[in-house]
């Protein structure tokens, strides 16, 4: 296609999945109310790019691992955590997560959205696959993203 960005290839050496990094659904609640289940978080690694070069010859570079993330609240009314309505569609992402510390934030359970800390239980798929199929929200990515890795080789 016409002027689409090249990707930078992903250096040999990259740390490909981190303790916390990998494709994970996981039962959001608050610490204080560990009987109410708030919803739950799909995280899906993924690298990320940064583009650039002049407009007419495009690359994507400095390749660098994050996570995608998308919280579903499902039937959880986020009016009692967050008054002002920030969190009222149902949903909630954001921009992809680099950080290490919050990798290892969410290897030790915790995820922190909106200020708030929640607990972040794993949900394993072998022996919950009916909770992670209805849940898990990046199924039909897996597929696409790990022929994008290939070629970014």
């Amino acid at each position: 296609m016409l002027f689409w960005p090249r990707y930078e290839a992903i250096p040999a050496n990259a740390q490909f999945l981190p303790e916390g990094a990998f494709p994970a659904l996981y039962r959001l609640r608050q610490p204080s109310r560990t009987d109410e289940l708030v919803g739950f978080l799909s995280v899906m690694p993924d690298f990320i790019y940064s583009e650039a070069g002049p407009w007419w010859n495009p690359r994507w570079v400095n390749p660098r691992l994050g996570l995608d993330w998308v919280v579903m609240y499902g039937e959880f009314e986020t009016l009692k955590i967050w008054p002002d309505g920030a969190a009222s569609y149902g949903q909630d992402d954001g921009f992809p997560i680099e950080d290490p510390a919050d990798f290892a934030e969410l290897a030790r359970g915790e995820f922190l959205l909106r200020g708030i800390l929640f607990t972040a239980e794993n949900v394993n798929a072998q022996a919950e696959p009916a909770i992670w199929h209805e849940h898990y929200e990046f199924k039909e990515e897996i597929a696409r993203r790990r022929y994008r890795f290939e070629d970014a080789r």
